[in-house]
């Protein structure tokens, strides 16, 4: 059987907040990275049950709070995607896409300008019998797959970071990382 497989995204960083008392923003949050992606065939035998588990999405950061006299707080960074595969009966991992690592979260600032969040690390790829694999995006995109996805289907995409705060106001909080996605046929 053919099966194409990506990995869930990371959560999006949220921004830093501002201060008000000397005009400064706050450093936008860092985008999650995309989920691995694999293609390949797999063997597989009449009557069997395959495990197939879809990897869930990282949760977004949140937003660092304004500086109204206190510093302005950074941005929590996003959490990451976690794996997509398929497991035969006896427990042997045929094909697996890893998640994309959360962003990191954008620097609150009291002074100078906006320091960003890290983007999060791309998932990867690996298959039993070789096939195509590929490294997710660190800018959050989802990789395109071999076989396009039917309809508005898509999967592995990293959460957006959260904009800094402008002047005096909190950092926006981060997007959630995109859900993992299995296509099969034969």
């Amino acid at each position: 059987m053919f099966v194409q497989a990506w990995g869930a995204g990371g959560g999006g960083g949220g921004g830093g907040g501002a201060s008000a008392s000397n005009g400064s923003r706050g450093g936008a949050g860092g985008a999650g990275g995309g989920g691995g992606f694999t293609w390949c065939a797999i063997p597989v035998t009449p009557g069997q049950n395959y495990a197939v588990d879809t990897g869930t999405g990282g949760d977004n950061g949140l937003g660092g709070a304004a500086g109204d006299g206190d510093p302005p707080g950074d941005g929590t960074p996003g959490t990451a995607g976690t794996g997509t595969s398929v497991t035969a009966p006896d427990t042997t991992v045929l094909l697996a896409a890893t998640g994309g690592s959360g962003g990191g979260g954008g620097f609150g600032s009291e002074s100078g300008g906006p320091a960003p969040g890290a983007p999060g690390a791309g998932g990867s790829g690996s298959c039993s019998t070789g096939g195509v694999n590929r490294t997710g995006d660190a800018s959050g995109d989802a990789v395109d797959g071999i076989v396009g996805l039917a309809g508005a289907a898509a999967g592995g995409n990293g959460g957006v970071g959260g904009r800094g705060g402008e002047i005096g106001a909190p950092g926006a909080d981060g997007q959630d990382g995109g859900n993992g996605y299995v296509v099969i046929y034969w």
